[in-house]
């Protein structure tokens, strides 16, 4: 097995009515740390966004307040792509669920569990693709996510390049406005957070139907890092996993 593989902990099994089951741990601590820090971000950027663009709600006080809050917006903005960045590193570095290859079904068996789960949500299938960690449709979603929250971040920093044309932001991201207006940028950037809001309404919802259903402790793994899972699920897909970087390694 590739390192990565040797460093996933697991309980040893137990028995619940005639099934084994493993406790694996699944999500690591960077990895829930990065996702509850976004999700306070996005909680404060579009609180303090909403202000922004209702500064008449920011109360008349001669502009200090809304400064406050321009502050405190950019300082999660940074913050937010501190997440991103992270993110994006343990997509390379993490153990075998956090990886890329979990959010792009690179490999057979993944594109197999993509048809499954797209017959699943279909309801042509009773049962859901049986999974470790995301099924693959769920990373192709977050991917997808992820490219949205990447164009929240070049927008916005857009339009805080306005306010200072001289500044690196500009610099960056000015050649937005070569393709489109100011208002377009900025209704984009208001729309891209309807749009994660939205997301978020559906993830919260997707992972307690699946916590539901396949009783893994979908939601609880985000806080504690364990899914309790069958021990042949778990076994067979760390075989597959070290399977296919034994083979990457050899080319």
């Amino acid at each position: 097995m590739s390192r990565n593989l040797h460093q996933v902990p697991t309980h040893p099994d137990v028995t619940a009515g005639s099934e084994n089951l493993s406790s694996v741990k699944v999500w690591q601590p960077w990895i829930r740390t990065l996702h509850w820090t976004l999700v306070g971000s996005v909680v404060t950027l579009s609180a303090t966004g909403y202000f922004i663009g209702n500064p008449v709600l920011a109360g008349g006080d001669g502009g200090a307040g809304m400064a406050r809050i321009r502050f405190v917006h950019l300082l999660f903005a940074w913050l937010f792509v501190a997440v991103l960045v992270g993110r994006t590193f343990l997509a390379f570095t993490g153990n075998p669920w956090a990886r890329w290859e979990h959010l792009v079904p690179v490999w057979s068996n993944r594109r197999a569990q993509l048809r499954h789960s797209v017959r699943y949500y279909l309801f042509l299938e009773k049962e859901p693709a049986e999974v470790v960690g995301h099924n693959p449709m769920a990373g192709l979603t977050y991917l997808a996510f992820f490219v949205l929250l990447l164009g929240q971040v070049l927008t916005g920093f857009a339009l805080e390049g306005m306010t200072d044309r001289t500044g690196w932001q500009h610099d960056v991201t000015g050649w937005l406005f070569h393709l489109f207006s100011a208002p377009t940028v900025r209704f984009a950037h208001h729309l891209i957070m309807w749009l994660v809001w939205t997301f978020v309404v559906f993830h919260v919802y997707a992972a307690t139907l699946v916590d539901r259903v396949e009783r893994g402790g979908e939601i609880s793994s985000m806080v504690g890092g364990w899914k309790l899972l069958p021990s042949e699920r778990v076994q067979a897909e760390l075989a597959q996993d070290a399977a296919k970087r034994r083979k990457r390694y050899r080319r």
